[in-house]
Protein backbone atom coordinates (compact mmCIF):
# COMPACT_ATOMS: atom_id res chain seq x y z
CA UNK A 1 0.00 0.00 0.00
CA UNK A 2 1.04 3.45 -0.57
CA UNK A 3 2.13 5.85 1.87
CA UNK A 4 -0.40 8.30 3.30
CA UNK A 5 0.91 11.64 2.12
CA UNK A 6 1.82 12.84 5.72
CA UNK A 7 4.14 9.57 6.01
CA UNK A 8 5.30 10.47 2.09
CA UNK A 9 6.14 13.86 3.40
CA UNK A 10 7.74 13.54 6.82
CA UNK A 11 10.10 10.90 5.33
CA UNK A 12 11.05 12.82 2.98
CA UNK A 13 11.67 15.64 5.40
CA UNK A 14 13.95 13.24 7.37
CA UNK A 15 15.82 12.31 5.10
CA UNK A 16 17.04 15.88 4.80
CA UNK A 17 16.79 17.09 8.33
CA UNK A 18 14.84 16.80 11.62
CA UNK A 19 11.66 19.42 11.15
CA UNK A 20 8.98 19.13 13.50
CA UNK A 21 5.86 20.39 13.96
CA UNK A 22 6.22 22.55 16.11
CA UNK A 23 9.00 24.38 13.17
CA UNK A 24 6.46 24.44 10.92
CA UNK A 25 4.96 28.50 9.66
CA UNK A 26 1.61 28.91 9.37
CA UNK A 27 0.71 31.08 6.36
CA UNK A 28 -2.00 34.32 7.49
CA UNK A 29 -3.94 35.14 4.29
CA UNK A 30 -6.86 37.41 3.94
CA UNK A 31 -9.50 36.97 0.99
CA UNK A 32 -11.29 40.00 -0.35
CA UNK A 33 -14.76 39.08 0.32
CA UNK A 34 -17.35 38.54 -1.52
CA UNK A 35 -18.86 40.78 -4.09
CA UNK A 36 -22.19 39.42 -3.75
CA UNK A 37 -22.72 40.12 -0.04
CA UNK A 38 -25.67 42.59 0.30
CA UNK A 39 -27.67 41.23 -2.69
CA UNK A 40 -30.46 40.04 -2.39
CA UNK A 41 -31.16 37.36 -4.96
CA UNK A 42 -35.02 37.40 -4.20
CA UNK A 43 -35.54 40.66 -5.33
CA UNK A 44 -36.01 39.56 -8.72
CA UNK A 45 -40.24 40.02 -9.64
CA UNK A 46 -42.49 36.79 -10.77
CA UNK A 47 -44.81 39.70 -12.74
CA UNK A 48 -43.13 39.43 -15.81
CA UNK A 49 -43.51 35.17 -15.95
CA UNK A 50 -46.95 34.50 -17.92
CA UNK A 51 -46.79 30.63 -17.11
CA UNK A 52 -50.35 30.33 -18.74
CA UNK A 53 -48.44 31.73 -21.89
CA UNK A 54 -45.68 29.53 -21.55
CA UNK A 55 -47.42 26.54 -21.29
CA UNK A 56 -49.45 27.50 -24.75
CA UNK A 57 -46.22 28.71 -26.46
CA UNK A 58 -44.45 25.26 -25.60
CA UNK A 59 -47.42 23.24 -27.27
CA UNK A 60 -46.94 25.43 -30.41
CA UNK A 61 -43.67 24.61 -30.64
CA UNK A 62 -44.32 20.73 -29.70
CA UNK A 63 -46.53 21.12 -32.85
CA UNK A 64 -43.80 22.75 -35.27
CA UNK A 65 -42.01 19.68 -34.66
CA UNK A 66 -44.78 17.69 -36.20
CA UNK A 67 -45.46 19.98 -38.83
CA UNK A 68 -41.62 20.19 -40.55
CA UNK A 69 -41.13 15.86 -40.08
CA UNK A 70 -41.25 15.63 -43.92
CA UNK A 71 -38.60 18.42 -44.53
CA UNK A 72 -35.10 17.07 -43.43
CA UNK A 73 -33.23 20.59 -43.26
CA UNK A 74 -36.32 22.46 -41.84
CA UNK A 75 -36.31 19.63 -39.10
CA UNK A 76 -33.05 19.78 -37.61
CA UNK A 77 -32.81 23.31 -38.54
CA UNK A 78 -35.60 23.75 -36.22
CA UNK A 79 -34.36 21.50 -33.68
CA UNK A 80 -31.05 23.08 -33.64
CA UNK A 81 -32.33 26.71 -32.57
CA UNK A 82 -34.36 25.06 -29.93
CA UNK A 83 -31.43 23.88 -28.64
CA UNK A 84 -29.53 27.01 -28.91
CA UNK A 85 -32.65 28.92 -27.32
CA UNK A 86 -32.31 26.57 -24.40
CA UNK A 87 -35.31 25.65 -24.68
CA UNK A 88 -34.75 21.55 -25.43
CA UNK A 89 -35.03 20.02 -22.16
CA UNK A 90 -39.16 20.42 -22.68
CA UNK A 91 -38.25 18.71 -25.93
CA UNK A 92 -36.29 15.25 -25.21
CA UNK A 93 -38.01 12.39 -25.96
CA UNK A 94 -39.50 14.37 -29.44
CA UNK A 95 -35.96 15.06 -30.53
CA UNK A 96 -34.73 11.96 -29.58
CA UNK A 97 -37.04 10.53 -32.09
CA UNK A 98 -36.06 12.89 -34.71
CA UNK A 99 -32.35 11.97 -34.66
CA UNK A 100 -32.64 8.57 -34.27
CA UNK A 101 -35.13 8.42 -37.08
CA UNK A 102 -32.89 10.75 -39.26
CA UNK A 103 -30.01 8.17 -38.58
CA UNK A 104 -32.11 5.02 -39.01
CA UNK A 105 -33.97 5.97 -42.37
CA UNK A 106 -31.14 8.29 -43.80
CA UNK A 107 -27.96 6.80 -43.11
CA UNK A 108 -27.59 4.09 -45.98
CA UNK A 109 -29.45 6.75 -48.62
CA UNK A 110 -26.70 9.79 -47.34
CA UNK A 111 -23.73 8.18 -48.62
CA UNK A 112 -22.16 6.10 -51.85
CA UNK A 113 -18.97 4.71 -51.76
CA UNK A 114 -16.93 7.95 -52.70
CA UNK A 115 -18.60 10.29 -50.09
CA UNK A 116 -21.99 12.04 -50.68
CA UNK A 117 -24.53 11.08 -52.65
CA UNK A 118 -25.85 14.16 -54.99
CA UNK A 119 -28.90 14.50 -52.95
CA UNK A 120 -28.65 16.46 -49.31
CA UNK A 121 -25.32 17.74 -50.85
CA UNK A 122 -25.73 21.29 -49.43
CA UNK A 123 -23.18 22.30 -46.75
CA UNK A 124 -25.58 23.77 -44.54
CA UNK A 125 -27.27 20.51 -44.10
CA UNK A 126 -24.13 18.60 -44.64
CA UNK A 127 -22.57 20.38 -41.61
CA UNK A 128 -25.68 20.67 -39.24
CA UNK A 129 -26.82 17.27 -39.55
CA UNK A 130 -23.25 15.69 -38.62
CA UNK A 131 -23.02 17.84 -35.55
CA UNK A 132 -26.77 17.04 -34.05
CA UNK A 133 -25.86 13.28 -34.60
CA UNK A 134 -22.66 13.94 -33.29
CA UNK A 135 -23.69 15.48 -30.54
CA UNK A 136 -26.61 13.10 -29.41
CA UNK A 137 -23.77 10.26 -29.47
CA UNK A 138 -23.83 9.09 -32.52
CA UNK A 139 -21.28 8.09 -35.00
CA UNK A 140 -21.17 9.73 -38.79
CA UNK A 141 -18.03 9.61 -40.65
CA UNK A 142 -16.33 12.65 -41.61
CA UNK A 143 -16.55 11.27 -45.23
CA UNK A 144 -19.67 13.34 -45.90
CA UNK A 145 -17.44 16.68 -46.22
CA UNK A 146 -15.20 14.75 -49.22
CA UNK A 147 -17.30 16.03 -51.47
CA UNK A 148 -16.52 19.49 -50.47
CA UNK A 149 -12.84 19.40 -51.10
CA UNK A 150 -10.58 19.37 -53.59
CA UNK A 151 -10.02 16.28 -55.12
CA UNK A 152 -6.64 14.73 -53.79
CA UNK A 153 -5.97 17.62 -51.74
CA UNK A 154 -6.86 19.22 -48.63
CA UNK A 155 -8.20 22.01 -49.59
CA UNK A 156 -12.14 22.67 -49.09
CA UNK A 157 -13.39 24.38 -52.43
CA UNK A 158 -13.20 27.77 -52.71
CA UNK A 159 -16.59 28.36 -53.50
CA UNK A 160 -18.19 27.57 -50.10
CA UNK A 161 -16.99 30.96 -48.89
CA UNK A 162 -19.82 32.30 -50.55
CA UNK A 163 -21.79 30.54 -48.30
CA UNK A 164 -21.61 32.12 -44.91
CA UNK A 165 -24.75 29.33 -43.15
CA UNK A 166 -22.43 26.86 -44.67
CA UNK A 167 -19.35 28.24 -43.71
CA UNK A 168 -20.82 28.87 -39.89
CA UNK A 169 -22.03 25.47 -39.65
CA UNK A 170 -19.09 23.64 -40.77
CA UNK A 171 -17.04 25.38 -38.32
CA UNK A 172 -19.28 24.79 -35.48
CA UNK A 173 -19.07 20.78 -36.68
CA UNK A 174 -15.56 21.17 -36.57
CA UNK A 175 -15.29 21.03 -32.77
CA UNK A 176 -16.85 17.36 -33.00
CA UNK A 177 -14.12 15.83 -34.84
CA UNK A 178 -12.25 13.05 -33.58
CA UNK A 179 -8.56 13.06 -32.76
CA UNK A 180 -7.02 11.62 -36.26
CA UNK A 181 -9.82 12.95 -38.43
CA UNK A 182 -8.03 15.28 -40.71
CA UNK A 183 -10.51 16.58 -42.68
CA UNK A 184 -12.03 18.00 -39.56
CA UNK A 185 -8.99 19.98 -38.53
CA UNK A 186 -9.16 21.17 -42.33
CA UNK A 187 -12.18 22.23 -42.36
CA UNK A 188 -11.87 24.13 -38.75
CA UNK A 189 -8.89 25.69 -40.28
CA UNK A 190 -10.45 26.78 -43.33
CA UNK A 191 -14.04 28.07 -41.70
CA UNK A 192 -11.85 30.01 -39.00
CA UNK A 193 -9.75 31.72 -41.74
CA UNK A 194 -12.82 32.95 -43.59
CA UNK A 195 -15.27 33.54 -41.49
CA UNK A 196 -13.01 36.22 -39.46
CA UNK A 197 -12.39 37.87 -42.70
CA UNK A 198 -15.70 38.85 -44.15
CA UNK A 199 -17.50 39.19 -40.69
CA UNK A 200 -17.57 43.35 -41.25
CA UNK A 201 -19.98 42.38 -44.74
CA UNK A 202 -22.52 40.50 -42.66
CA UNK A 203 -26.02 41.13 -41.54
CA UNK A 204 -26.09 42.11 -37.69
CA UNK A 205 -27.74 39.24 -36.24
CA UNK A 206 -25.42 37.06 -39.12
CA UNK A 207 -22.40 38.84 -37.68
CA UNK A 208 -23.26 38.53 -33.82
CA UNK A 209 -23.69 34.73 -34.42
CA UNK A 210 -20.41 34.72 -36.31
CA UNK A 211 -18.76 36.42 -33.95
CA UNK A 212 -20.13 34.41 -30.27
CA UNK A 213 -18.88 31.15 -32.55
CA UNK A 214 -15.19 32.27 -32.82
CA UNK A 215 -14.73 33.77 -29.87
CA UNK A 216 -16.62 30.66 -27.57
CA UNK A 217 -17.92 27.66 -29.95
CA UNK A 218 -21.07 26.01 -28.65
CA UNK A 219 -19.19 23.04 -27.72
CA UNK A 220 -16.92 25.21 -25.34
CA UNK A 221 -19.19 27.50 -24.09
CA UNK A 222 -21.75 26.77 -21.19
CA UNK A 223 -25.52 26.13 -21.97
CA UNK A 224 -27.28 29.20 -20.02
CA UNK A 225 -24.84 31.96 -22.04
CA UNK A 226 -25.31 30.25 -25.30
CA UNK A 227 -29.06 30.71 -25.29
CA UNK A 228 -28.55 33.98 -22.98
CA UNK A 229 -26.54 35.12 -26.17
CA UNK A 230 -28.93 33.72 -29.16
CA UNK A 231 -32.01 35.38 -27.68
CA UNK A 232 -30.02 38.46 -28.57
CA UNK A 233 -29.07 37.54 -32.19
CA UNK A 234 -32.36 35.73 -32.87
CA UNK A 235 -34.55 38.53 -32.43
CA UNK A 236 -32.91 40.48 -34.78
CA UNK A 237 -33.05 38.07 -37.56
CA UNK A 238 -35.33 38.81 -40.37
CA UNK A 239 -36.93 35.08 -40.25
CA UNK A 240 -37.35 34.84 -36.88
CA UNK A 241 -40.06 32.19 -35.49
CA UNK A 242 -41.65 34.60 -33.35
CA UNK A 243 -43.59 31.84 -31.37
CA UNK A 244 -40.71 30.46 -30.71
CA UNK A 245 -38.44 33.27 -29.76
CA UNK A 246 -41.21 34.63 -27.54
CA UNK A 247 -41.58 31.16 -25.90
CA UNK A 248 -37.49 30.94 -25.32
CA UNK A 249 -37.51 34.26 -23.58
CA UNK A 250 -40.54 33.31 -21.24
CA UNK A 251 -38.73 29.98 -20.14
CA UNK A 252 -35.37 31.95 -19.99
CA UNK A 253 -37.33 34.34 -17.42
CA UNK A 254 -38.75 31.37 -15.57
CA UNK A 255 -35.45 29.28 -15.52
CA UNK A 256 -33.43 32.63 -14.28
CA UNK A 257 -36.06 33.16 -11.59
CA UNK A 258 -35.72 29.37 -10.11
CA UNK A 259 -31.92 29.80 -9.95
CA UNK A 260 -31.87 32.79 -8.38
CA UNK A 261 -34.16 31.53 -5.65
CA UNK A 262 -31.90 28.44 -5.72
CA UNK A 263 -28.89 30.76 -5.13
CA UNK A 264 -30.81 32.63 -2.36
CA UNK A 265 -31.52 29.19 -0.39
CA UNK A 266 -27.78 28.56 -0.68
CA UNK A 267 -26.64 31.61 0.51
CA UNK A 268 -29.06 31.60 3.38
CA UNK A 269 -28.14 28.19 4.86
CA UNK A 270 -24.29 29.16 4.59
CA UNK A 271 -25.05 32.51 6.61
CA UNK A 272 -26.80 30.45 9.25
CA UNK A 273 -23.91 27.45 9.50
CA UNK A 274 -21.52 31.10 10.01
CA UNK A 275 -18.61 28.80 9.21
CA UNK A 276 -16.06 32.12 8.66
CA UNK A 277 -16.67 33.30 12.79
CA UNK A 278 -15.76 29.72 13.70
CA UNK A 279 -12.41 29.63 11.90
CA UNK A 280 -9.34 31.30 13.32
CA UNK A 281 -8.11 32.14 9.98
CA UNK A 282 -9.73 33.74 6.84
CA UNK A 283 -11.21 31.41 3.90
CA UNK A 284 -12.86 32.44 0.96
CA UNK A 285 -16.86 33.43 0.94
CA UNK A 286 -17.80 31.76 -2.59
CA UNK A 287 -21.61 30.43 -2.19
CA UNK A 288 -22.51 32.31 -5.04
CA UNK A 289 -19.43 30.65 -7.19
CA UNK A 290 -19.94 27.33 -5.81
CA UNK A 291 -24.09 27.40 -7.28
CA UNK A 292 -22.66 28.40 -10.28
CA UNK A 293 -20.49 25.30 -10.86
CA UNK A 294 -23.43 23.30 -10.31
CA UNK A 295 -25.82 25.10 -12.59
CA UNK A 296 -23.35 25.20 -15.39
CA UNK A 297 -23.61 20.98 -15.00
CA UNK A 298 -27.24 21.02 -14.91
CA UNK A 299 -29.51 24.34 -15.60
CA UNK A 300 -32.84 22.37 -15.90
CA UNK A 301 -35.52 22.85 -13.79
CA UNK A 302 -36.04 18.75 -12.94
CA UNK A 303 -32.55 19.38 -11.20
CA UNK A 304 -32.93 21.59 -8.37
CA UNK A 305 -32.95 19.82 -5.20
CA UNK A 306 -29.35 18.63 -6.77
CA UNK A 307 -28.11 22.04 -7.63
CA UNK A 308 -29.01 23.21 -4.23
CA UNK A 309 -27.27 20.54 -2.42
CA UNK A 310 -24.13 20.18 -4.85
CA UNK A 311 -24.03 24.34 -4.43
CA UNK A 312 -23.68 23.63 -0.56
CA UNK A 313 -21.17 20.84 -0.79
CA UNK A 314 -18.93 23.32 -3.16
CA UNK A 315 -19.27 25.89 -0.34
CA UNK A 316 -17.92 23.31 2.17
CA UNK A 317 -15.07 22.23 0.23
CA UNK A 318 -13.68 25.79 -0.78
CA UNK A 319 -13.45 25.96 3.28
CA UNK A 320 -11.41 22.62 2.83
CA UNK A 321 -9.26 23.63 -0.04
CA UNK A 322 -7.99 26.63 1.78
CA UNK A 323 -7.38 24.95 5.00
CA UNK A 324 -5.56 22.37 3.25
CA UNK A 325 -3.32 24.47 0.69
CA UNK A 326 -2.52 27.79 3.17
CA UNK A 327 -3.06 27.01 6.88
CA UNK A 328 -2.63 23.43 7.70
CA UNK A 329 0.45 21.47 8.53
CA UNK A 330 1.75 18.31 8.24
CA UNK A 331 0.27 16.90 11.70
CA UNK A 332 -2.70 18.61 10.86
CA UNK A 333 -2.78 17.33 7.21
CA UNK A 334 -2.09 13.36 8.03
CA UNK A 335 -5.31 12.92 10.12
CA UNK A 336 -7.28 14.97 7.13
CA UNK A 337 -5.77 13.33 4.49
CA UNK A 338 -6.47 9.64 6.38
CA UNK A 339 -9.76 10.50 6.19
CA UNK A 340 -10.37 11.52 3.13
CA UNK A 341 -8.84 7.92 2.14
CA UNK A 342 -11.23 6.29 4.19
Amino acid sequence: MAPSLENAVINHSNADSEITSDDMIKVTRHFHPSVWKGYDFNLASTDFIDEERRQELKKEVKSMLSLVANDSFEELDLIDKIQRLGVAYHFEDEIEDILQRTYNEDYCQFFDQNGLNNENSDLCYVSLRFRLLRQAGFYVSPVVFKKFKVEKKSEFHANLVSDVQGMLSLYEASYLGFHGEDIMDDAMAFTNKHLKSMLTSLSTSLRLQVQHSLTMPPQRSVERIIARNYISVYQQDMSRNKVLLEFAKLDYNAVQLLHRKEISEVQSWWERMNVRSKLQYDVRDRVVEAYAITNNIYFEPQFSQGRIHLGKLWSILTVLDDSYDVYGNLEELGPLCDAFQR
